[in-house]
Parts: structure tokens; sequence; C-alpha cells
């Protein structure tokens, strides 16, 4: 007898629990959901520091939120807040792992974050991430440049040359494959690259000069200083 009533109390507290547990989860997503709801009503009529607490309440609830998340990013660099803005990309990095539910498009627009905040080792994992769903050539170029700017130049050169044999081999890819090469130590595939460039007439000043520089650090200096002459040649022709 004490057994059974024992395990009718058992059972009795495990509804309770169920319970009380969706309850709380329905309540907190309903107050989740209307505090963003409030946030976006008021950031589609610009008033951007109205809808900043109804974010930042929904962001305590949630700081893995995409939509918080990019919302407070927005709003923060919109007004100027740079001390905001860094908590929540400093935080939002620390939901790095809870990410895999996000969106191919939320991955990609907290990578463009990461990047115009020079944040570029978080950036190339939020581009990898977002890479590994889509096909995007933009995104594919913005991860070389970040790869780039963390002075990862092999890598930078691995994936620049997969993205020109995907695509056309535009003036200004084989141009920054050439800096790469260069920045790599790698001058004479710089040479190589810059000489096309050259020969295909797509030149300017600085194009002669990078030329130049590759051939003096390779050790060709009657070629540099050619070189050298021929960008301060071009440059007195677009003075004139």
């Amino acid at each position: 007898m004490a057994h059974l009533l024992l395990r009718k109390f058992i059972i009795s507290l495990a509804v309770i629990f169920i319970v009380l547990t969706t309850t709380a989860i329905y309540q907190l997503t309903q107050n989740l959901e209307g505090l963003i709801a409030r946030g976006d009503a008021f950031l589609k009529v610009q008033k951007v520091h109205r809808a900043i607490p109804f974010y930042e309440g929904a962001w305590y609830m949630d700081m893995s939120n995409a939509k918080v998340i990019l919302s407070l990013l927005f709003i923060y660099e919109k007004i100027n807040d740079r001390h905001n803005l860094n908590i929540i990309l400093d935080k939002a990095w620390g939901q790095i792992s809870t990410m895999d539910h996000w969106s191919g498009k939320d991955l990609k627009e907290l990578g463009h974050r990461y990047y115009h905040f020079r944040h570029y080792d978080r950036a190339q994992v939020l581009y990898q991430k977002y890479l590994s769903r889509e096909n995007d050539v933009k995104v594919k170029r913005n991860l070389v440049e970040v790869l780039a700017w963390q002075e990862k130049y092999k890598p930078a050169i691995q994936s620049l040359e997969g993205l020109i044999r995907e695509t056309t081999r535009s003036a200004e890819n084989i141009e920054f494959l050439a800096d790469l090469y260069s920045w790599d130590k790698q001058y004479l595939k710089a040479i190589s690259y810059y000489k096309q460039l050259v020969q295909r007439q797509t030149v300017c000043t600085m194009l002669f000069y990078k030329y130049a520089e590759a051939l003096r650090l390779s050790g060709q200096d009657e070629k540099a200083i050619t070189m050298y002459n021929a960008s301060l040649e071009y440059e007195k022709k677009q003075n004139y």
C-alpha cells in the first residue's frame, strides 16, 4: 500500500513538473516573441532608441537569437554606440556553437558584421559555415580577403585560385592573386600575374609599382628599374 502511494506521489510530481515546465517555456516564448515584435515595430518607423529596450530584453532571454543579435548590431552601429556593439559582438561569438540552426542568410550577415569591424578570424568562421551550405562567389571572395588580412596567405591563395577557376579571370581577382603571392614572398609567381595584367593593358600606377617591387625583391634589379620608370611615365601621362 505504501509502495503504491509513493508511486502515485512520484507520478503526480512528474505531471506537475511537466505542466509547470511547459507553461514556463510557453510564457518565455511568448514574451520573447512579443519583445521582438515590439522592437521590430519601433525599428520599422526609425525609432531606434525606443526599439533598444525591447531587443535588449529579448537578448537577455535568448543570447543566441539571430534576429535579436543582428538587430542590436544594426542599431548600435547606427547610433555609434561602440561599447554596446562590442559587447554584443563578443557575446555572440560565445554562442558560436549554437549557430548551426541559424539560416545561411543570418550566418552571412553576422560574418559581414565581424568583417566590417575587423574581427577577421571570426568572420572567417562564419563565412566558412555559410559556404558549407551555399555556393556564393561574393562570400568566397570575402573569405579570401579575411584570410589575407590575417596574413594566412597560402589558404587565401588556394581559395582565390579556386574562385578564379569557378568564375571569370577578372583583372581584379588576378591582381589580388598576384598581391597574395607577393605578400607570401613567392615573387616569381607574383611577377607572372602582374605581367599578364600589363599585357592585357589593365594598368595603373600602383600596378606598375607592385610589379616593379616584385621584380626588385626577386633580384631582377634592371627590370625593376624599367618598371619603376614605366610607373613614373604612366603617372605623368595621367596628370596631363
